[in-house]
């Protein structure tokens, strides 16, 4: 949403955690930002967002409103292009680019979703 273009090699050395959200998602970005929050200070992990949103008027009086300070990159046409539909949904990315979990829902207990997030991330720097 700052204007910057974001590529894949973008990601590369770092273990990236990747959400696909929308405005409708609410319940686990709190969890996304307090995660993000944690991770701030790696230099070895990078949280991003997708939102997948049509309308992308939505996205920055949403993200402003709630006090979200997580990268949201604006990727209704890129996921679309790759056939995703159900959200939310999270990605972690290993440091060479290579898809190694997925999770899709958010059952509502985001302490769990943050323990269960933070070991995807660990085990994924720890086969680096």
């Amino acid at each position: 949403m700052q204007g910057r273009k974001w590529k894949l090699t973008d990601l590369k050395g770092k273990v990236a955690f990747i959400n696909l959200w929308a405005t409708w998602c609410i319940r686990e970005l709190p969890y996304v930002q307090q995660l993000s929050e944690e991770m701030k200070e790696s230099k070895d992990v990078t949280i991003l967002t997708l939102n997948m949103d049509r309308e992308r008027a939505l996205i920055e009086p949403f993200v402003k409103e709630h006090k979200y300070t997580f990268t949201v990159i604006p990727a209704q046409s890129y996921t679309s292009g790759l056939g995703i539909n159900g959200i939310c949904r999270n990605w972690v990315v290993s440091m060479d680019s290579k898809l190694k979990f997925e999770g899709l829902g958010f059952d509502g207990n985001g302490e769990e979703w943050l323990t269960k997030t933070r070991q995807m991330i660990q085990k994924v720097k720890d086969i680096n």
